[in-house]
Order: structure tokens, then sequence, then C-alpha cells
């Protein structure tokens, strides 16, 4: 299925709405020409994925092998490129599971002050960008 530009707006806005109310942070979806970019570095894995969705506080990745086989309990060392920025690196612990669907919730646990800063403008933009937040 193909959204316009139109349709792929409204259900922006539409999911932006919904998760608003219940996050401490804006969580976005990134754009085509603005992808974030993840190496997830776990205890015997090693992964490679473009984030669903960001946030200040956590990433949410689509991983069609379900990490099968992967020991998730522990924290993960994630590798995030927004954009064409430079990378950096946080500390993250997996904490949703979805139920097979392949989605998964990853929770920043250790983050600097500035990978926080950078991840809050690409989100600030990305939320002008859509509409949902005014321009400065």
């Amino acid at each position: 299925m193909t959204l316009t530009a139109t349709e792929e707006e409204r259900r922006e806005t539409r999911y932006a709405s919904e998760v608003k109310d219940k996050r401490a942070f804006h969580r976005v979806r990134p754009g085509a020409k603005s992808p974030v970019d993840l190496q997830l570095m776990g205890d015997g894995f090693l992964e490679g994925r473009r984030a669903h969705d960001i946030s200040e506080g956590g990433v949410a990745i689509y991983v069609p092998h379900n990490f099968d086989g992967c020991e998730l309990s522990g924290a993960v060392d994630l590798l995030i490129t927004l954009g064409k920025e430079r990378p950096f690196i946080v500390r993250a612990v997996i904490r949703h599971l979805s139920k097979g669907d392949g989605y998964f919730g990853v929770e920043f646990t250790q983050i600097s002050d500035e990978a926080r800063a950078k991840i809050r403008t690409y989100v600030e933009q990305r939320m002008r960008e859509r509409g949902l937040l005014s321009s400065r």
C-alpha cells in the first residue's frame, strides 16, 4: 500500500497525538530523507536496523527474526546515526517485546547530554516538518 503525502501526514499527526499523552518524550517516525540508522551490539549479537520511531528516551525497531537465539536480558550498546550527522553511542536495554510482530522497544539507560540534545533537535525538526510543532 502506497500512501500519498497528505495521507502520510494525517497518519503521522494521528500517531503523534496517540502517543504524546502516554510517554514522557515526544516520539517521531524518521523521514525518508533523514533516516535513523542503528547498530545494536549485545551479548553475542550485532544487528543493523533502521529505527521505526525515536524519542529522547528510546527507540523502536523492527527485527523480522525477533532476535531468535539472542540473549536480550542485558544491556546493549546502540550506535545511532541521525540522518547525515555523526554517529554516537548510547547504552540501552530492550524493554518491550511485541508479541511476535517483530517490533522492539529499546530504552536509553546511559546517554550523554550531547546525545540527548541531538535526538531532541532531530525530534523537534521532524515535528516541525509535520506541522506538529510551531517554528521558532
